[in-house]
């Protein structure tokens, strides 16, 4: 079967119709002396390919076919010996579907075809790209496994490609193997494979203590070695140089890693050796040259960027916190060291250790570094569920979660079930066109937890990320919010003024949020990960009759059990087990409609509902029947004093809430309604 991919010509940054040209046509091209000679001239009007979709004739905006071929770029050596061994070990990789030269034959261009495991792929372009993102990650990390090449992890998107340029060495097999892409929970635990979470809830992503083990065995028998092979007495002064010099070696031999080395060696004060000294001897065994061509031959821009990227393999490890938004970092070693996030004062300091360890990067060169994309991003909601484990199907601890809520409201258990399996969905970003837009809402008196309950949800490891309310006085706070926290507890509902209450009812709904980057006035488009739980004292805390279904009420008629432990572990592992598995994880038009009916008993009624009840009723469609709202209005107004006078915007909620027919007479729009006195 022929594969088509998407070519668009291009003339002074236009660009034209979209038309499908099969793989092999590309390959014919790209190999023709005719576009060679094009690639040289006139770079700026070579057509454009789009590998991995084909839109209409319409234009790049109408997807209608995923392709599944992804490509990558990859950066060639400047020595053409390198470049020429990269692009064979590229060719020779049986996933391989395309490999060609661009951008001066600065850049190799791969293609490779990625499927899930089922050997499909996506046909909703939004969940294609989402696939088409972890593909990316996925395969990058392959190509540079195998052949030692430097990918550009791009952003990428449905109309990434490259020019058709003119490779008489183009490399094309139409019989490529399939990458096969990690989705779902596959990729979670891909990309935490060492996360493990106890029934506590708490996550420990640190290597097996089997490996600890073997490593510090190691280190420890190159020191019996190191002490056996030393020709000096240990009463000479260079003994202490000459024996952590040849443990350098036997460690760099035994492949063990450089900083950890140095830790437990700068324990010891027998050999009468400072950490610097021990840290120097190190970096002179374990100094190895880069590949390509020598320190000589750099700029001394590049030279201070390989120190920097350097130092911090061995020295120090980094990540980016998506939640936080913001840098962690922690010293590499033999012994545990809690994540903290990188601030100014560190900077400084890694830049005065970095000078000390033979390097000349400023502090501007190392913040130019950590606060890249080179550094790579964490997500403690995802590694918490990485580490989950399998459900054992024994009990429904969901279920069991929702049962310790003592209720009324017999949908309760179910819909807690369903409200609970869209938190986490939330959290993993499954829904791309809203966000969990119910509200469970715990009604009842003061001491039967309810606000323990909720902050029980979440494990003490992510506590850092829930939180007792929300001031919604605040709109960047707010949307900041979003993103920032996993559940959100609308702590006294009820507190919360009619404003702020519309405010609640329309972020419910919100999928990705628009934030403004910290001293930036750019804004960037960022997933919501936070849910949203509320609990009140006042027995009708719902104003709002046309927001009602977004709220999952239950009357607590007793206490909370709150004390009997909870196994995290399982729980969350049965909420990933039911998602894999297609559980419906929102709420159907049916669902909506009876919990608004049961809600009705929350509702409160408003002057001007009372008003209606007592002096008109709802009226067929007749034009006898027929009354303007400001007639109405008049005449209710007309009837009280003082406060209690409703205003036009509380009698048309009124009139709504009431379903009265609405309707025009003679070219005046009104209501259809009866005097009753």
């Amino acid at each position: 079967m022929e594969t088509s991919v998407t070519k668009i010509r291009t003339s002074h940054g236009r660009w034209g119709m979209p038309v499908a040209i099969t793989t092999d046509h590309l390959a014919e091209l790209i190999a023709s002396p005719r576009y060679a000679a094009l690639t040289e001239k006139k770079r700026d009007r070579l057509p454009y390919i789009i590998f991995s979709s084909l839109f209409s004739r319409a234009g790049v905006h109408d997807f209608r076919h995923a392709t599944g071929l992804m490509l990558l770029s990859a950066q060639l050596p400047a020595d053409s010996t390198e470049a020429s061994l990269l692009r064979q070990r590229v060719a020779q990789l049986p996933q391989t579907f395309m490999a060609f030269t661009d951008d001066g034959r600065r850049t190799l261009q791969i293609i490779a075809r990625c499927t899930s495991a089922d050997g499909t792929v996506p046909a909703d372009s939004i969940a294609y790209l989402r696939f088409l993102k972890l593909a990316q990650q996925q395969t990058a990390r392959y190509y540079e496994a195998m052949t030692g090449c430097s990918i550009v992890r791009d952003e990428q998107t449905l109309t990434r490609g490259c020019r058709l340029v003119g490779d008489a060495e183009v490399y094309y097999n139409a019989g490529a193997v399939a990458v096969t892409v990690a989705t779902g929970m596959e990729a979670l635990r891909e990309a935490y494979p060492l996360a493990r979470t106890d029934r506590n809830g708490c996550v420990d992503s640190q290597p097996s203590w089997q490996d600890v083990e073997r490593e510090r065995t190691e280190y420890y028998a190159c020191v019996d070695r190191a002490w056996e092979e030393v020709e000096v007495a240990e009463d000479d002064p260079v003994f202490g140089e000459q024996l952590v010099t040849r443990l350098a070696e036997l460690c760099l031999k035994a492949r063990l890693p450089e900083e950890a080395s140095v830790q437990r060696t700068g324990a010891y004060s027998r050999w009468h050796l400072s950490v610097d000294d021990v840290r120097r001897i190190f970096r002179t065994v374990y100094r190895r040259q880069p590949a390509g061509r020598p320190w000589s031959a750099m700029t001394p821009k590049e030279r201070i960027a390989r120190k920097v990227r350097d130092f911090f393999e061995r020295r120090y490890e980094l990540r980016y916190n998506v939640m936080k938004q913001a840098e962690e970092f922690r010293p590499r070693g033999v012994d545990y060291h809690p994540w903290q996030q990188l601030t100014e004062r560190d900077i400084n300091r890694i830049g005065q250790e970095q000078m000390l360890d033979s390097g000349a990067a400023w502090p501007i060169d190392i913040r130019q570094y950590a606060q890249s994309s080179l550094t790579p991003d964490y997500n403690p909601l995802h590694e918490f569920l990485a580490g989950c484990g399998t459900w054992d199907g024994r009990r429904d601890y969901i279920g069991r979660l929702a049962d310790r809520v003592p209720s009324a409201n017999p949908h309760w258990r179910r819909l807690f079930h369903r409200w609970f399996l869209g938190m986490v969905a939330q959290w993993l970003g499954y829904s791309p066109d809203y966000g969990n837009a119910v509200v469970p809402m715990l009604i009842g008196p003061q001491g039967c937890r309810k606000s323990t309950f909720c902050k029980l949800l979440i494990p003490h490891s992510l506590r850092e990320y829930y939180i007792d309310d929300i001031k919604l006085d605040n709109a960047e706070q707010v949307e900041r919010m979003l993103c920032r926290m996993a559940l959100v507890n609308i702590d006294e509902y009820n507190a919360k003024t009619g404003r702020e209450q519309a405010k609640i009812k329309r972020i419910l709904t919100e999928r990705d949020v628009q934030v403004r980057r910290m001293r930036s006035d750019q804004y960037q488009l960022l997933p919501r990960t936070a849910s949203f739980i509320a609990t009140t004292n006042e027995r009708q805390p719902l104003t709002d009759r046309t927001g009602s279904r977004r709220y999952l009420c239950a009357e607590v008629t007793g206490t909370i059990d709150t004390v009997t432990p909870l196994n995290y572990q399982q729980l969350y592992a049965q909420a990933l087990y039911e998602l894999e598995k297609g559980e419906q994880y929102w709420m159907t038009d049916e669902e909506e409609r009876l919990m608004a009916d049961y809600n009705l008993r929350f509702q409160q009624t408003t002057t001007a509902e009372l008003l209606l009840e007592a002096y008109y009723q709802p009226a067929p469609r007749n034009r006898r029947h027929f009354m303007r709202a400001a007639d109405i209005l008049s005449d209710l107004q007309q009837r009280v004093r003082g406060n209690d006078r409703p205003n036009m915007q509380q009698l048309l909620m009124a009139l709504k809430a009431q379903h009265y027919e609405y309707g025009a007479v003679a070219g005046q729009r009104g209501w259809y309604a009866r005097r009753i006195h």
